[in-house]
């Protein structure tokens, strides 16, 4: 099965998969192929990219193909080098895709793969489930359909976990702030009682009415800045 990559410069992560593969022939059945795999051989293109992933998106353009690139067909890539969504962004095959992608919704970074991530990993999913890869289709629709899962999952466990710990934490502050605020009542009320004073009572209560709120309302600001960094960073 094959499926086409986009007419772009991207013609390098082909290269890289054809050294991994050793499927010259069906890679690149183009009849100028073999000058086109002995211009790769000269170029460290196999080393840069083993090495070096984010150095793919350059090379391009200090050493352009020895013919244009129009039209390239990959064969399917085995499920055991896609084992994270990490090593599916940074595979020498979709990096063509990653760079289309980043360019369009990355501008301001158009060359580190590393940056799809959260949000980003969920639209380029869907982006690459778009391109209809004859060739990987049924794989990309498992993996991706996989991965999503785990991201709709990871974050409704994360949105109920931070909800929880909101309402616990604002829950138990709460009467915290609520039974001091009893105890250090009725302890300068009998203050007041015992000294048939005021002010020392009045002094008393307010020190301890502000030590208390100010704890309760730190601790209610840390539970929703919790929650919203969970809940954006999902």
């Amino acid at each position: 099965m094959y499926c086409s990559l986009p007419p772009a410069s991207q013609f390098i992560e082909p290269s890289q998969l054809c050294l991994d593969t050793q499927f010259h022939e069906t890679l690149f059945p183009d009849p100028q192929f073999p000058n086109y795999f002995h211009r790769l051989l000269i170029f460290p293109y196999p080393f840069t990219c083993c090495f070096f992933p984010f150095i793919i998106f350059f090379l391009f353009l200090f050493f352009p193909p020895a013919y244009p690139v129009t039209r390239r067909q990959v064969i399917s890539i085995p499920q055991k080098t896609l084992h994270s969504s990490l090593s599916f962004i940074h595979h020498p095959a979709f990096l063509g895709f990653a760079s289309i992608f980043l360019q369009e919704h990355l501008p301001e970074s158009p060359h580190h793969p590393s940056l799809i991530r959260g949000k980003h990993r969920r639209e380029y999913f869907l982006f690459l489930k778009e391109q209809k890869l004859i060739g990987l289709t049924d794989f990309l629709t498992k993996f991706i359909e996989s991965r999503l899962g785990l991201q709709e999952k990871a974050f409704f466990f994360f949105s109920f976990f931070s909800f929880f710990l909101f309402f616990f934490l604002f829950f138990f502050s709460f009467l915290f702030f609520f039974s001091f605020f009893l105890f250090f009542f009725f302890f300068s009320f009998s203050l007041f009682l015992f000294f048939r004073h005021f002010s020392i009572a009045s002094i008393y209560l307010s020190i301890y009415l502000s030590i208390y709120l100010s704890i309760y309302l730190s601790i209610l600001v840390c539970s929703l800045s919790i929650y919203l960094s969970i809940y954006l960073s999902s």
